[in-house]
Order: structure tokens, then sequence, then C-alpha cells
């Protein structure tokens, strides 16, 4: 999912999984699977190459897994 407000992607984002993987509000069904959630600029970014650790340091779930199975990273 991509965001055009940096405080949509903030709350998208955070309201998945706390940093140390609890649920938030509640328990997510067995087959639910977190989304990684980006800011429009982000994948501007990581067009113009800009290095990955720069850009995707203040996610609170991690987009890299999804990145490397697209083949992106």
């Amino acid at each position: 999912m991509v965001t055009a407000c940096p405080m949509c992607m903030a709350n998208v984002d955070g309201r998945q999984l706390f940093r140390g993987g609890s649920p938030i509000p509640r328990k997510p069904k067995p087959e639910y699977q977190p989304m990684p959630i980006f800011y429009f600029t982000e994948l501007m970014a990581m067009a113009y190459g800009r290095p990955w650790g720069k850009v995707l340091g203040k996610h609170l779930l991690d987009p890299r897994p999804l990145l490397k199975r697209l083949d992106l990273m």
C-alpha cells in the first residue's frame, strides 16, 4: 500500500504491529499477513537509487521481505 501523507503512512503502518510483534487492537486472524506501507516519496527515492537503509528506516513493519520476494532488493 502506498500513501500520499506521512501521517497516514505512520498510522496504517503502526496499527498493524508494534515493534515487538504484538498485534493491536486485537489478535489477527490466522490467515492475516501484515502489509508493508510506503510513503510515495520512499518509492521515488528507491527509484532514483537512494540507499535502502536511508529510505526504509522509519517503518514499524519491515518491508524488506516483500521487496526481496518481488526481487527489488
